[in-house]
């Protein structure tokens, strides 16, 4: 094997690689990138068996040939590489020799014939959309999945076909998130689960593209594909629960509320919230009030007044200030709105006039 790349180009692509590298110590060949030259150029191939990447790198191919590479190894080397564009990259025995300008290195490699396959999914049901709202809308409920895999469904996010929109939600119980994307195509009946370790490694390397990324689902794998990248999941097998049942189909109370305002009150609130970390919210729009306060029998008490516009009827309820302040990290908006549908109802945030994301949050049971 003898190949000629671009050294940038070849490094950034070993390095998402290797971040889907599994760590297995019983299968060593499984921290290794399959490094394949081929009359189509390079490419690049990673998995832990739970989540797998192909990367196509072009690069002028002397001799064709494969071998398991140390991806970090590699990448980071090409990374320190100065002032040099291009790197010869050849097969020594069991080793390769790396040439870029005035710096030479020989790097210890495994056998390939060990590396596992990674199904290359380019068919079944099948979405289209822009990268960008992939994965602000990924982002945008990913925080809410549960971090325990005990429930596996909410361990996950869940992706499904609704009217023309890809809609994604994830859920620990306690609170959830919903996320309408727009498509430029999608097909009825797309609908599975993506573990959310899984997902995190694919925010992270879609967040580098751009363009258009097909989605395609087939039995219980799925693939994201743009341009020269493809990456292929395992799926949860498993239902995630019919939670639109517990959105209030009537609301008593609603209050908007400049975003950083709210903000500001809630780090006030954390202060004083104990090790529960609750967080008390008052809407009443007779008396022209919407306050956040907390209390510790350690600390002491709190009570901050926000200016907002009100409606409806007054309530009083208590929540975990960590499950507000997350959902405000994520809306883009200057103000939020809130609507409660009274005592042991989920409080609804948007950001307001925003159609398209939904937050639920339970109030806490105080005894």
């Amino acid at each position: 094997m003898k190949v000629e790349s671009i050294k940038s180009v070849l490094k950034d692509a070993l390095l998402i690689a290797d971040r889907v590298a599994g760590k297995h110590l019983s299968l060593p060949v499984l921290s290794q990138t399959l490094f394949l030259a081929s009359e189509n150029g390079i490419t690049l191939r990673a998995t832990n068996l739970d989540l797998g990447v192909e990367i196509t790198v072009p690069a002028k191919v002397a001799v064709e040939g494969a071998i398991a590479v140390p991806g970090a190894v590699l990448g980071n080397y090409l990374a320190l590489i100065q002032n040099e564009r291009d790197v010869v990259i050849e097969l020594v025995g069991q080793n390769l020799a790396v040439t870029s300008g005035k710096h030479s290195t020989i790097i210890k490699c495994l056998p390939y014939e060990d590396f596992p396959s990674i199904p290359l999914i380019d068919r079944g049901a099948h979405a289209s959309l822009d990268v960008r709202s992939l994965v602000i809308g990924m982002r945008s409920v990913i925080f809410s999945a549960s971090l325990s895999d005990i429930k596996p469904e909410f361990a996950s996010i869940y992706f499904f076909s609704d009217s023309g929109y890809l809609t994604l939600a994830a859920t620990d119980s306690s609170r959830l998130s919903e996320k309408r994307v727009p498509t430029k195509r999608i097909d009825d009946g797309i609908s599975f689960l993506l573990p959310i370790k899984n997902a995190s490694e694919i925010i992270r390397i879609l967040d580098a593209t751009e363009g258009i990324v097909d989605v395609y689902v087939s039995g219980n794998q799925a693939s994201f594909i743009i341009k020269n990248i493809h990456i292929t999941s395992r799926l949860i097998d498993g239902l995630f629960p019919d939670y639109r049942q517990v959105i209030p189909k009537t609301i008593i109370a609603q209050a908007t509320v400049l975003r950083d305002d709210l903000i500001h009150a809630l780090k006030i609130a954390n202060i004083f919230s104990g090790k529960l970390q609750q967080m008390r919210l008052v809407i009443d729009p007779k008396e022209h009030r919407f306050e956040v306060g907390a209390r510790s029998d350690d600390v002491g008490e709190t009570m901050t007044e926000v200016d907002a516009k009100l409606s409806g009827e007054r309530v009083d309820l208590v929540f975990n200030q960590r499950f507000i302040a997350d959902v405000l990290q994520i809306i883009p908006q200057d103000s939020v709105t809130l609507q409660s549908g009274g005592i042991g109802k989920p409080l609804i945030i948007r950001g307001t006039g925003e159609q398209g994301y939904l937050y639920l949050v339970m109030p806490m049971r105080i005894s």
